[in-house]
Protein backbone atom coordinates (compact mmCIF):
# COMPACT_ATOMS: atom_id res chain seq x y z
CA UNK A 1 0.00 0.00 0.00
CA UNK A 2 2.72 2.32 0.28
CA UNK A 3 5.05 1.49 -2.32
CA UNK A 4 1.97 3.06 -4.28
CA UNK A 5 1.95 5.75 -2.67
CA UNK A 6 5.88 6.38 -2.83
CA UNK A 7 6.26 5.25 -6.62
CA UNK A 8 3.57 7.97 -7.33
CA UNK A 9 5.83 10.69 -5.62
CA UNK A 10 9.00 9.21 -7.21
CA UNK A 11 6.90 9.01 -10.64
CA UNK A 12 5.61 12.71 -10.50
CA UNK A 13 8.83 13.78 -10.10
CA UNK A 14 10.20 12.41 -12.53
CA UNK A 15 7.28 13.76 -15.04
CA UNK A 16 8.56 17.12 -14.20
CA UNK A 17 11.95 16.78 -14.86
CA UNK A 18 13.35 16.21 -11.61
CA UNK A 19 15.37 13.21 -11.11
CA UNK A 20 14.34 10.95 -8.35
CA UNK A 21 15.15 7.71 -6.74
CA UNK A 22 13.34 5.65 -4.17
CA UNK A 23 15.13 5.25 -0.37
CA UNK A 24 14.87 1.92 -0.22
CA UNK A 25 15.92 -0.14 -1.69
CA UNK A 26 19.53 1.09 -1.53
CA UNK A 27 20.62 3.18 -4.59
CA UNK A 28 23.83 4.10 -6.29
CA UNK A 29 22.87 8.28 -6.32
CA UNK A 30 23.75 9.90 -9.46
CA UNK A 31 25.87 12.80 -7.97
CA UNK A 32 26.21 14.82 -10.79
CA UNK A 33 22.46 16.18 -10.92
CA UNK A 34 19.72 16.91 -8.54
CA UNK A 35 18.52 14.47 -6.80
CA UNK A 36 15.15 13.74 -4.77
CA UNK A 37 15.47 10.43 -2.71
CA UNK A 38 12.19 9.45 -1.85
CA UNK A 39 10.83 7.74 1.37
CA UNK A 40 8.37 6.94 3.94
CA UNK A 41 9.40 8.99 7.21
CA UNK A 42 5.98 7.67 9.49
CA UNK A 43 2.56 6.87 8.80
CA UNK A 44 -0.91 7.21 10.19
CA UNK A 45 -3.53 4.99 9.41
CA UNK A 46 -6.90 6.76 9.80
CA UNK A 47 -9.30 3.88 8.83
CA UNK A 48 -8.41 0.68 9.76
CA UNK A 49 -8.82 -2.94 8.91
CA UNK A 50 -11.01 -3.88 5.37
CA UNK A 51 -11.60 -0.40 5.17
CA UNK A 52 -14.95 1.94 4.68
CA UNK A 53 -17.82 0.78 3.01
CA UNK A 54 -18.17 2.99 -0.15
CA UNK A 55 -20.64 0.51 -2.42
CA UNK A 56 -20.85 -1.73 -5.42
CA UNK A 57 -19.46 -2.19 -9.09
CA UNK A 58 -20.99 -4.68 -11.33
CA UNK A 59 -18.52 -5.54 -13.70
CA UNK A 60 -19.01 -8.49 -16.59
CA UNK A 61 -22.38 -9.88 -14.38
CA UNK A 62 -19.94 -10.04 -11.19
CA UNK A 63 -20.69 -7.58 -8.22
CA UNK A 64 -18.14 -6.38 -5.96
CA UNK A 65 -18.17 -4.43 -2.68
CA UNK A 66 -15.77 -1.48 -2.78
CA UNK A 67 -14.60 -0.79 0.14
CA UNK A 68 -11.53 2.46 1.13
CA UNK A 69 -9.17 4.11 3.50
CA UNK A 70 -7.56 7.44 4.39
CA UNK A 71 -4.30 7.19 5.59
CA UNK A 72 -1.33 10.56 6.40
CA UNK A 73 1.58 9.67 5.40
CA UNK A 74 4.56 12.00 5.85
CA UNK A 75 6.96 11.30 3.30
CA UNK A 76 10.82 11.87 3.38
CA UNK A 77 12.65 14.16 0.35
CA UNK A 78 15.88 14.32 0.50
CA UNK A 79 17.00 16.54 -1.74
CA UNK A 80 20.68 16.42 -3.51
CA UNK A 81 22.12 19.07 -5.22
CA UNK A 82 25.77 18.37 -6.61
CA UNK A 83 28.78 21.10 -5.40
CA UNK A 84 29.91 21.78 -8.59
CA UNK A 85 27.39 22.22 -11.48
CA UNK A 86 24.36 21.94 -9.97
CA UNK A 87 24.42 25.54 -7.94
CA UNK A 88 25.18 23.82 -5.04
CA UNK A 89 23.42 24.97 -2.13
CA UNK A 90 21.13 26.90 -4.12
CA UNK A 91 20.17 24.05 -6.66
CA UNK A 92 18.95 22.26 -3.14
CA UNK A 93 16.26 25.35 -3.06
CA UNK A 94 15.95 25.31 -6.82
CA UNK A 95 14.95 21.45 -6.51
CA UNK A 96 12.31 22.55 -3.14
CA UNK A 97 10.89 24.50 -5.64
CA UNK A 98 11.01 21.81 -8.20
CA UNK A 99 9.45 19.27 -5.86
CA UNK A 100 6.73 21.69 -4.87
CA UNK A 101 5.27 22.42 -8.42
CA UNK A 102 5.71 18.66 -8.97
CA UNK A 103 2.41 18.05 -6.58
CA UNK A 104 0.02 18.93 -9.54
CA UNK A 105 1.16 15.71 -10.94
CA UNK A 106 0.09 13.27 -8.26
CA UNK A 107 -2.97 11.26 -9.08
CA UNK A 108 -6.21 11.96 -7.42
CA UNK A 109 -5.69 9.26 -4.23
CA UNK A 110 -2.79 11.93 -3.15
CA UNK A 111 -3.42 15.05 -1.31
CA UNK A 112 -0.84 16.87 -0.68
CA UNK A 113 -0.67 19.36 2.29
CA UNK A 114 2.40 20.53 3.31
CA UNK A 115 6.16 20.79 2.31
CA UNK A 116 8.36 21.25 5.23
CA UNK A 117 12.49 21.99 4.08
CA UNK A 118 14.99 21.81 6.62
CA UNK A 119 18.60 23.96 6.49
CA UNK A 120 20.71 23.02 3.39
CA UNK A 121 24.47 21.96 4.51
CA UNK A 122 27.64 19.98 2.68
CA UNK A 123 27.38 16.15 3.07
CA UNK A 124 30.95 15.40 3.14
CA UNK A 125 29.97 11.73 2.19
CA UNK A 126 28.14 12.03 -0.70
CA UNK A 127 29.77 15.43 -1.94
CA UNK A 128 27.00 17.22 -2.18
CA UNK A 129 24.34 19.68 -0.46
CA UNK A 130 21.82 18.04 0.95
CA UNK A 131 18.20 19.85 2.21
CA UNK A 132 15.87 17.67 4.32
CA UNK A 133 12.19 17.76 3.13
CA UNK A 134 9.10 16.78 4.58
CA UNK A 135 5.84 16.72 2.02
CA UNK A 136 2.43 15.90 4.32
CA UNK A 137 -0.15 14.33 2.69
CA UNK A 138 -3.59 12.46 2.62
CA UNK A 139 -3.81 9.24 0.74
CA UNK A 140 -6.68 7.27 -0.51
CA UNK A 141 -6.67 3.46 -1.14
CA UNK A 142 -9.86 1.55 -2.31
CA UNK A 143 -10.19 -2.16 -2.81
CA UNK A 144 -12.74 -4.43 -3.88
CA UNK A 145 -14.55 -7.36 -2.34
CA UNK A 146 -15.98 -10.38 -4.67
CA UNK A 147 -19.84 -10.41 -3.45
CA UNK A 148 -19.88 -14.05 -4.59
CA UNK A 149 -16.84 -15.46 -2.83
CA UNK A 150 -16.56 -13.34 -0.36
CA UNK A 151 -12.42 -12.91 -1.30
CA UNK A 152 -10.29 -8.86 -1.18
CA UNK A 153 -8.68 -7.89 -4.12
CA UNK A 154 -5.29 -5.59 -3.20
CA UNK A 155 -5.70 -2.01 -2.03
CA UNK A 156 -5.22 0.55 -5.49
CA UNK A 157 -4.06 3.99 -4.89
CA UNK A 158 -7.17 6.06 -5.71
CA UNK A 159 -6.75 7.74 -9.24
CA UNK A 160 -4.15 5.01 -10.40
CA UNK A 161 -5.36 1.96 -12.97
CA UNK A 162 -4.56 -0.67 -11.05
Amino acid sequence: MLDAVLDAVVAALRETGVYAVRQFPAYEAERDRLTVCVGLKRNKLVSAGAGDYMGEKAEGGVVSEIYGFRMAPVIALDIYSPEDGGNGAEGCLAGAASVSAAFRQLPSGIKARALSCGETKFDGTTGMFHMPAELSCDAFLTREMNAQTGEFYDFVLKGVLG
